[in-house]
């Protein structure tokens, strides 16, 4: 499964406030004949919103974040999102500046830095898959963003490069702070993306709330997942039901010979809650109010277009697309192999 990643237009350091940064991710199968990937002919990718390890501007520590005065171990700080990063692709969106020693910001206000090895463990915690392509990776000027590019080739896994691709992703980071509202003209630039682009998943950040979702064909859109791990952030509990809540979602795939392609079979969502300290999934119905929520704003905004999701027992929601079920798919959409 070698990946692709390209930035596309990173903010420049006089324009820190940029409003359109996206990064293209492209999946290539190996072996389409035998269908082996994976060990069973299906492939699972997760994805979470904007990650950050520490508060703005302090100095980042290699034992893990600060949480007022006292020092939580990244072991602590992750323990009730390690068992749902269990994908074959694990995608955050990486919204801070990586660096072992303290430095200069350029920025007037929030400025985030956080330290290789917070990110590391990430890294060997599942996540394999992180986009730089956001608002902060300038927050340190270059040297800052030199920094972050000089550490995570150490710590991501490299992989060959390959001309074609069987799934696209394209990972977005836009759109009005804490507001659910798609953005005046983004449905259709997106769906431009989808079109002609032949983007098949785009993963939305920024807004940190969450946005509908979009079901184009066998093409998906998760317009903003809100946030999911990142310290410094605004404490979201008190906003209300449809701004309170970040979304956690997993995609399943297996290949379609007819197209030629991996196509999604089911797509989960798993609202979190705590996504400012020690983010974890919403209890049950507490959950089950999320995600409700969330039909909601993607039937309003997006009509038939808009993803809706059979809510679980255990607060989270799940969409069954049909087609060849892999086993993983097949067990949440209580199929059985024809």
């Amino acid at each position: 499964m070698p990946l692709r990643r390209r930035a596309l237009s990173p903010c420049p350091q006089r324009m820190l406030t940029c409003a359109l940064t996206i990064a293209t991710l492209s999946v290539t199968m190996l072996g389409h004949d035998s269908i082996a990937y994976a060990g069973s002919g299906e492939l699972v990718t997760t994805f979470g919103g904007d990650v950050c390890l520490d508060r703005s501007r302090l100095v980042p520590e290699a034992k893990g974040t600060r949480l007022g005065s006292k020092l939580m171990p990244w072991k602590k700080l992750t323990r009730h999102i390690r068992k749902w990063v269990n994908g074959d692709i694990n995608f955050v969106n990486l919204e801070t500046v990586v660096s072992d020693k303290p430095l200069s910001s350029v920025q007037n206000q929030d400025a985030f830095l956080s330290h290789p090895i917070g990110v590391d463990y990430l890294v060997r915690r599942g996540i394999n898959l992180m986009s730089t392509a956001n608002n902060h990776a300038y927050d340190y000027g270059q040297h800052g963003a030199r920094s972050t590019l000089r550490h995570l080739p150490r710590l991501m896994r490299k992989r060959k490069k390959l001309h074609q691709a069987d799934y696209k992703i394209l990972s977005a980071h836009v759109g009005v702070e804490r507001s659910v509202r798609l953005d005046r003209g983004q449905r259709a630039k997106y769906e431009q993306a989808l079109k002609r682009a032949g983007v098949d998943l785009i993963i939305g950040h920024h807004p940190h709330v969450v946005r509908p979702v979009q079901r184009e064909g066998r093409k998906l859109v998760f317009y903003s997942l809100g946030n999911y791990l990142i310290r410094g952030a605004r404490n979201m509990a008190p906003f209300p039901d449809r701004l309170d809540y970040g979304l956690f979602g997993r995609v399943y795939l297996t290949f379609d010979v007819k197209r030629g392609r991996l196509v999604p079979t089911a797509v989960e969502a798993i609202p979190m809650t705590e996504m400012h300290a020690v983010s974890r999934p919403l209890a049950s119905a507490e959950g089950k109010r999320r995600v409700a929520v969330l039909n909601k704003i993607s039937k309003k905004q997006l009509g038939a277009e808009g993803l809706q999701f059979k809510v679980r027992k255990d607060g989270s929601g799940v969409a069954c697309l049909g087609g060849s079920y892999g086993p993983r798919a097949r067990k949440i959409c209580r199929r059985k192999r024809r």
